[in-house]
This record gives structure tokens, C-alpha cells and sequence, in this order.
């Protein structure tokens, strides 16, 4: 972009009708003035062309720029929702928008009204109060109702909530504008399978395979947000939506999440000074687990070098020795319907 002299000089060369274009004379003033503006116009245009590239774009902007183009809408956040047990005196009234929550304080929001029977427990709808991954929690962990509530003597989770989940990111969704527009859906092919599943709230990648089990058969295998395995919840959230799109009887679509492989890292590390071991090695959990987001549904195995090189660039870690993945010092071979997820971490 020219500098508001570049554009003051090209005018005053241009400038055949006086010989005075000195500074403070008439014409060198009046083109000054010109050529602050020049420079903003030009700022303004190049905006504007740089909006013209989805690779320059981010957030609201990219979100609007991908939806006119192609109809994709970003996946938003999802509630964990799931069921709590409660057990206490028959006849005890739980209203709806009661709080339960763990001992680290994550709460949860009952959805419906409910009276404890005769068996002297009932299974109550909640839902986490945060929107997201925070509300993933283990079975046996919500243990405490945040109202009082006369005649409840327990509360539990028995399973574990697994259907939080995050909003897309911006990386996620313009890697979904791209495959729309260089491998277009259309009449039924693998391409719409896979748009119909991955515009499912919560669903990270999705693999299609076409007549799988002979003419006519559909089977989608997908990964959540996350890159791990799909919870059942989102495996039938999938398989509604599909059945909305799709062409197919019910008999003939199968979908079902991806098995996860366990990736096991063992070895030894030398800690840098001022950073304690369970400090680094959270550390270095992150960053193997960045890399195994990044290869989920992508790559068919593992590298060894890149886990290795995910280690080396942890915070706090000098070097490290000896390191082994599931036991071998060679890469991890990924089935098609395998998606890697850190596993045991022993670094000693």
C-alpha cells in the first residue's frame, strides 16, 4: 500500500499547470489533503479484499461469510445432560430447577418435577448449568444437593455424563467450508452422508462407507468434538438428523461411533528447574493430545517422531530417554474405524 508522500509525489509529477509545488503552496496543500485520504481509501480496500479470503476471516465474520456461500452453520455448544439417582423418604418432592453438584462444585439444574415412589428412589433428568465439556463428569460424582430438600438421604450419578460438548472452532468450520466446496454433496453420495452427520452438534469427523453390507447400506462412523469416540447419546442424535436428509430405509443405515485405541507413553524425563514432574507431565498430556486431535479420522497410524516431538516442546521438560508407545519405539498403526486417545502416562 503506497504512503501518503508516494501518493502527494505521483500528483504533484501529474501537475502540469503550475511550477510552484513547494510545500505551503496552494498545490501542494490541496494535494496533501488529498492524499491523506487516498491512504485511507486504500486501507479501507484492502480490508475488503482480505475479507474476500476465509483464511483471513474469524469468528462472527467467518460465520457469515461461510453460511452465504455454502449454508454451513457453526456447531454450537451443548449442555451434559443425564440422569441422577435419589433416594430418600417416599413421597419427597424434587421440583424442577432443583441444584444438584459434585464435591468440585460442578452443578447441575433438574429438568422435570419429581416425587420419590415407593421403591424410595427415582432416576431425575439434569442438566449441567455450564454450557460445554465442563459438565462431562464420572459416574458416583454428584453427591450433593446444593437447595435443601427434606426427605432426600442420597444422590448419584450411576453413569457417567459424556454429551457436553464444545462449540466448533474457527479452524474447524473453515475445514468443513473447504471439503463442501472440493467434494460437493450431492444425490445421496458419500459426501452428503458426511455433511449430514458433521453438521450434528457435538460430532468432530465422520467416515462413510457405502454399500458396506451390500446394495443400498449406509454405515457412518463418526468421532465427537473432541477426537474421541461418540457417546451413544450424539451415535442416535446422528442417525435421527440422517434419517431426516437422507433417502434410506432405517434397515439400511447403520451409524456407530469409532473405537478408541489407547495411546500408552512410557519413559523417562529430566524436569527443568522451577517446574515440579506432575506439572510438566500435565504438560506434556496437552500437547500429545493436540497431536492425536490432529491425526484423528486423518491419518492411518501414529507417529512416533511427532509424539516425540510433541514431548520436546512441552513446557518445563529439558529432554527425555527411553521413551516407548504401547511398548514399542515405533508408530502405532490406526484401523479405519480407530481413533487414538492418549492412554496410560508413566514418565518417570
Amino acid at each position: 500500500m503506497k504512503t501518503h508522500k508516494e501518493y502527494l509525489d505521483l500528483m504533484l509529477d501529474g501537475l502540469e499547470n503550475t511550477k510552484d509545488k513547494t510545500p505551503n503552496s496552494f498545490s501542494y496543500d490541496v494535494l496533501s489533503a488529498a492524499g491523506i485520504l487516498f491512504v485511507e481509501f486504500a486501507r479501507r480496500f484492502e480490508e475488503l479484499a482480505r475479507k474476500f479470503d476465509v483464511d483471513n476471516l474469524e469468528g462472527f465474520e467467518l460465520e457469515k461469510r461461510v453460511f452465504q456461500i455454502t449454508g454451513l452453520k457453526r456447531k454450537q455448544a451443548t449442555y451434559a445432560r443425564g440422569l441422577i439417582k435419589i433416594t430418600g423418604t417416599v413421597g419427597t418432592v424434587i421440583d424442577e430447577g432443583k441444584i444438584f453438584q459434585t464435591e468440585l462444585g460442578e452443578e447441575f439444574r433438574t429438568l422435570e418435577r419429581a416425587v420419590i415412589g415407593d421403591k424410595g428412589e427415582i432416576d431425575v433428568k439434569v442438566e449441567a448449568l455450564r454450557i460445554g465439556p465442563f459438565g462431562d463428569v464420572d459416574k458416583n460424582t454428584i453427591k450433593i444437593s446444593k437447595d435443601y430438600i427434606k426427605g432426600i438421604e442420597s444422590v448419584t450419578n450411576p453413569a457417567d455424563f459424556t454429551n457436553g460438548y464444545g462449540q466448533e472452532s474457527d479452524d474447524d468450520l473453515r475445514e468443513r467450508y473447504y471439503s463442501y466446496l472440493q467434494d460437493p454433496p450431492k444425490a445421496g453420495n458419500p459426501a452428503h452422508y458426511r455433511l449430514w452427520a458433521e453438521e450434528v452438534d457435538g460430532v468432530g469427523y465422520a467416515k462413510v462407507y457405502r454399500t458396506w453390507k451390500g446394495p443400498s447400506t449406509v454405515k457412518v462412523v463418526i468421532i465427537d468434538i473432541e477426537r474421541k469416540g461418540a457417546s451413544s447419546d450424539l451415535v442416535e442424535k446422528v442417525r435421527k438428523h440422517i434419517m431426516e436428509e437422507a433417502p434410506i430405509h432405517w434397515e439400511n443405515l447403520t451409524v456407530v461411533s469409532a473405537k478408541e485405541k489407547p495411546i500408552d507413553v512410557a519413559g523417562k524425563i529430566e524436569v527443568r528447574n522451577g517446574y515440579s514432574k506432575s506439572e510438566v507431565i500435565e504438560n506434556i498430556k496437552e500437547k500429545i493430545t493436540a497431536y492425536l486431535a490432529e491425526v484423528a479420522f486423518k491419518k492411518s497410524y501414529v507417529s512416533f517422531a511427532k509424539v516425540a516431538h510433541a514431548i520436546l516442546e512441552s513446557e518445563g521438560l529439558v529432554d527425555f530417554d527411553d521413551l516407548r508407545i504401547n511398548g514399542t519405539y515405533d508408530n502405532i498403526d490406526l484401523a479405519d474405524e480407530e481413533v487414538a486417545v492418549l492412554g496410560q502416562v508413566k514418565l518417570d
